[in-house]
């Protein structure tokens, strides 16, 4: 019967690099933190409502469902997903940290958004949904060497251009 013994050694190495022709692929270990950003259009300006006013919205019990905007129903309901497969891979043991970004779907607040010092701690981006954005954001994932995975169909142009852009579908 062979069992396996934990090499010490190899436990204790935090970061390993390798170069695999012009690319530099770092490895990360099971005890890494894995740190994800997910930039979806929640929109959420727009699902903001001023109070009703007057004493009849507080008598009323029956409350009737809140309406979403559309982009923020989708992404919402993909939030809920993608947390739904991250707690799957916290209970197999990885450390995931996902931050979520509201891009408004609008080129404006990506630029902004891509301007923030804490997109270098990332190992991967998912997002946005739209490719207008998606190209932004592809760009800047290219020049840090980042991962950048579109959970919709985008131009197969984007992955010729660009070998950090992966498809979801």
């Amino acid at each position: 019967i062979r069992i396996p013994i934990l090499n010490p050694d190899y436990s204790q190495k935090k970061d390993t690099t390798h170069v695999v022709g012009d690319s530099t692929i770092r490895t990360l270990l099971v005890q890494d933190t894995i740190r994800v950003g997910v930039f979806l259009p929640f929109c959420s300006s727009k699902n903001l409502t001023e109070e009703t006013e007057g004493e009849s919205a507080v008598e009323n019990e029956e409350k009737e469902p809140v309406t979403l905007y559309g982009l923020t129903r989708i992404s919402l309901d993909f939030m809920r997903g993608y947390d739904l497969a991250m707690d799957s891979l916290r209970s197999l043991g990885y450390y995931v940290e996902v931050d979520y970004y509201d891009t408004q779907n609008d080129t404006n607040v990506c630029k902004e958004i891509l301007t923030r010092k804490e997109l270098e701690s990332y190992h991967l981006f998912v997002g946005p949904l739209f490719q207008t954005n998606f190209k932004i954001f592809a760009d800047y994932a290219k020049n840090m060497g980042v991962p950048i995975v579109s959970p919709v169909k985008i131009s197969s142009r984007l992955l010729l251009d660009n070998k950090y852009v992966i498809k979801s579908y």
